[in-house]
């Protein structure tokens, strides 16, 4: 009897397990088409989104998409789900083949680009993120991937990539040096020619600094033409010498649609050469201009003369005997000291300095006297310690600069005082010229006419100018050059 009922107790346990059994069965299929539902769902709340949503089975057969994958390709829903997914890549299955299988091992996919093709022919460029779904035995079930379409985007990449390399492409054949640099004067692009000019290899020039570059130094250059352009932020330019080599400097400050500050464009041109050529030109000038003060002096000097002491000999002559013919030959006289003074006067416009070592510091002298005596203005020459320069063009050039700084005070300071200082210090030879007039015009400076004339001399002459003026202060002009030894 006791066996009998153990077994129905038994019986009606596996009973009541059983009844557990179905409920969970029926809570987890409740929960998995729930889970379909929602999926079903948010499929359709993406169904007007720009993205695509696919559903592979574990043969990579479409068993469901989005209305906007519809839209990428041009398939409809039934069309798609007789398809695999290799049928609708432009690679072929070779490889979704390979990927695949790698896919369903790891359960996660991202950033994969594919080729894909549409019902009409043309091939898009996708992008796909997907992640599979695994049985609770472990195998894989499903792949669930988002699709965006990315053809817009690859194509523009392409073009600023092709735009890109024709730009560099331009940059590199020409022969001046280009580069660009950020906010701290560090190179962020650079051309061919920058490396040659530098020596730095191309892979080597970014993150350089301009003066690692330019004078292989460690700081920025005292004096540059170009200043500081990422303080100023307006376009400059200048020469500069380095290496034995002249390189004129333009420099342009690049702004952001915002008007921010970003960096800056440089174009660096080796005028070296040109710089010779204009040197020589000018040498010959200057030879052809003491040739021709040299014939005048002992060609038509002498004659002159020689006409001067004639006509004096004749008017003592005539003097008693006929005073009317004794006036015109004292008449010659006088025009024939005339000429000679006209004469020496185009001599000393065309050879202001002489020749000798001491040329320098004379002429000055002579022309501050001469600004005295026509202008009215206190001109002082000061030059403490003898200053000789053998070199005859190099005196000749800062002549003229002098000069055309003298001009410009006289004629637009308005000042009372005029110094002109010459002196050589630590063998270099600094040339002054300063006023107490009413300063220059900030962009007088840059563009002024005789300001660029004595910019060009001292260039030639390879010497470092200095314009420095202040409103009501004055103006003053320096020029500093070593002299050949």
């Amino acid at each position: 009897m006791s066996v009998i009922s153990d077994s129905s107790a038994e019986l009606e346990k596996a009973k009541e397990e059983i009844r557990n059994l179905r409920q969970e069965v029926s809570m987890v299929k409740s929960a998995y088409i729930e889970l379909l539902n929602d999926e079903r769902r948010k499929m359709l709340l993406l169904d007007d989104v720009p993205m695509g949503e696919i559903v592979l089975d574990a043969d990579s057969q479409l068993v469901d998409v989005n209305k906007g994958f519809e839209t990428f390709l041009g398939y409809s829903r039934e069309e798609f789900l007789s398809m695999r997914f290799h049928d609708l890549l432009a690679e072929g299955i070779d490889m979704h083949e390979a990927i695949f299988p790698v896919f369903k091992r790891t359960g996660i996919a991202k950033n994969l680009t594919w080729k894909m093709k549409r019902k009409n022919g043309d091939v898009i460029t996708v992008v796909l993120y997907g992640k599979a779904v695994y049985d609770s035995d472990g195998n894989f079930f499903q792949a669930r991937g988002i699709i965006l379409n990315i053809t817009d985007k690859v194509i523009a990449d392409e073009a600023l990539k092709k735009s890109e390399r024709e730009k560099a492409l331009i940059l590199d054949v020409m022969s001046d040096c280009i580069i660009f640099y950020d906010v701290n004067m560090q190179v962020i692009w650079a051309n061919r020619v920058a490396s040659v000019l530098s020596g730095i290899p191309a892979e080597e020039i970014k993150g350089k600094f301009c003066y690692e570059i330019c004078h292989k130094e460690k700081a920025f250059c005292k004096g540059c033409p170009v200043g500081r352009p990422q303080s100023t932020k307006i376009p400059l330019s200048g020469e500069v010498r380095a290496a034995g080599m002249v390189f004129f400097i333009q420099t342009h400050p690049v702004f952001d649609e915002f008007g921010k500050f970003t960096g800056l464009v440089q174009v660096i041109s080796d005028i070296t050469e040109r710089k010779e050529m204009e040197r020589q030109i000018l040498e010959l000038s200057s030879n052809e201009r003491r040739k021709l003060g040299t014939d005048l002096h002992d060609g038509l000097g002498q004659v002159l003369t020689g006409i001067s002491f004639i006509s004096t000999v004749l008017y003592q002559e005539l003097k008693d005997k006929n005073p009317e013919a004794a006036k015109t030959a004292e008449d010659i006289v006088e025009h024939t000291k005339r000429a000679q003074t006209t004469m020496r006067n185009i001599i000393n416009g065309l050879c202001p300095v002489s020749e000798d070592s001491a040329g320098l510091m004379s002429t000055l002298e002579s022309m501050a006297s001469a600004i005295e005596k026509l202008y009215g203005i206190k001109c002082r020459y000061k030059c403490l310690h003898p200053v000789y320069v053998d070199d005859y063009e190099l005196s000749n050039h800062l002549y003229f600069i002098a000069r055309e700084a003298v001009n410009n005070a006289v004629k637009h300071s308005g000042c009372k005082n005029i110094k002109l200082c010459l002196k050589m210090k630590s063998g270099f030879l600094r040339l002054e010229v300063s006023d107490d007039g009413i300063g220059l015009k900030p962009d007088s400076i840059t563009n002024g006419q005789g300001l660029r004339i004595m910019k060009y001399r001292a260039s030639i002459i390879g010497a470092d100018i200095d314009v420095n003026s202040k409103p009501d202060r004055g103006t003053s002009v320096t020029v500093l050059v070593k002299p050949a030894s």
